[in-house]
């Protein structure tokens, strides 16, 4: 189900998709980041640790115009955090970044969220909160990835390619990230 236009308008132009071909084995990978922050000359993005892994520390970035029109932007690898599944890059073209909540999600709270699932993009759907993930499940299935807040399912459309993709709440506020389906 997709979001509708008046929402799209308010976080399409701060959430991109980001494309690497990786120098290990020349595949192209895909995956989604969006602006949290801006300081002096550069808007500074958040996307999967797994994600920048396949790069050499430069990957390109189009929002939805620049998808449409197809150039791209560069962005740099500043900093990653493989414990807690964590890049963050940046970029010289500035973009309003997206507004960050620190309230604890509702259950069948509505979510959305938007992304590149398997590089198209953009790719907006609705999600609900379903429940806490149990800290064992965590540690079953990302060994090594600790969290400063519990993490939570959402339930809805999430396939590859969504990972780094902001979890929105009713007031366009990012209450968490994607990264795994």
């Amino acid at each position: 189900k997709k979001i509708n236009k008046y929402d799209i308008n308010l976080i399409k132009d701060s959430v991109y998709k980001l494309i690497s071909i990786s120098a290990d084995d020349d595949n192209l990978y895909t995956a989604t980041g969006f602006v949290f922050k801006n300081r002096s000359d550069k808007s500074f993005i958040i996307t999967n640790a797994h994600f920048c892994k396949t790069t050499d520390g430069v990957f390109l970035m189009q929002n939805s115009e620049d998808y449409l029109d197809g150039s791209a932007i560069v962005a740099e690898v500043e900093y990653t955090v493989e414990e807690k599944d964590l890049c963050i890059a940046s970029t010289d073209v500035m973009t309003e970044p997206l507004k960050l909540s620190f309230e604890n999600v509702k259950f069948s709270e509505e979510l959305k969220s938007i992304g590149a699932p398997e590089g198209n993009y953009p790719m907006f759907v609705n999600l609900h909160f379903s429940t806490y993930v149990p800290s064992g499940i965590v540690t079953d299935y990302f060994s090594g990835v600790k969290f400063n807040r519990q993490p939570f399912f959402v339930s809805g459309l999430i396939e590859q390619g969504q990972s780094g993709s902001p979890v929105l709440n009713k007031n366009n506020e990012v209450v968490g990230i994607i990264f795994a389906k």
